[in-house]
């Protein structure tokens, strides 16, 4: 039997089909894609909220680094002279007496030995509390230059023996040198260049140093 004009075709009944599962796989097709790039979306913000974290936690042990470092150097900037010196200038002034004279100088004893021996313990704690803060400081530059007060501050003899600068000089130019450093690192300012009393120190320093490697080989 021939199907008359009013009956639809069979091409017309299955063309909505079609349509149906094309558009089915179109809209399943997005909506992966849409749910990769969502995921992927959210993996990357992820990854820099992390990122952002990180740089966070570290700016933030930086800048408590600085305030430690600036602490220990303070403290070496407010620690008094080295009582060997006082000592020494003692044992001078008795060596200088006129003949005769019945002004007493008083002896170096025990107590001149002990407090000689806190206060080079209280320096060196100041000193390793400077080193180890800059350890936690990751702008390179900074930590370079508090290295290098460092190394001044341990190294003081160089200078003391060739140009007989005393300890409390070196010291006061290492401990300005690196608050001044910090300072700026604080500030976001650029650093300072070295003083010239710095440099000059530094030489005598590096001197020393490399006279006491020659002696140990």
């Amino acid at each position: 039997m021939e199907p008359s004009a009013a009956d639809p075709s069979l091409t017309e009944l299955i063309l909505p089909l079609v349509g149906v599962l094309v558009g089915g796989v179109i809209t399943g097709g997005v909506t992966v894609w849409t749910f990769r790039q969502q995921r992927a979306d959210a993996r990357a913000a992820e990854q820099r909220a992390r990122a952002s974290a990180l740089e966070d936690e570290r700016r933030s042990r930086a800048v408590a680094a600085s305030g430690k470092a600036s602490e220990g150097l303070t403290n070496l900037l407010l620690l008094g002279r080295d009582p060997d010196e006082r000592r020494e200038a003692r044992t001078q002034r008795q060596i200088a007496r006129p003949v005769g004279s019945d002004k007493l100088v008083a002896e170096p004893g025990s107590q001149d030995d002990a407090a000689i021996e806190a206060w080079r313990q209280q320096r060196q704690a100041f000193v390793l509390a400077v080193e180890t803060a800059a350890l936690d400081i990751v702008n390179g530059e900074v930590r370079q230059r508090l290295d290098e007060s460092v190394k001044m501050l341990r190294f003081y003899r160089g200078p003391e023996k060739d140009i007989r600068q005393s300890e409390y000089r070196t010291r006061y130019i290492a401990v300005s040198e690196g608050l001044a450093c910090l300072g700026a690192f604080r500030r976001g300012d650029p650093l300072p260049d070295r003083s010239e009393s710095f440099v000059e120190t530094m030489q005598f320093v590096n001197l020393y140093l490399e006279e006491l490697e020659a002696n140990s080989q």
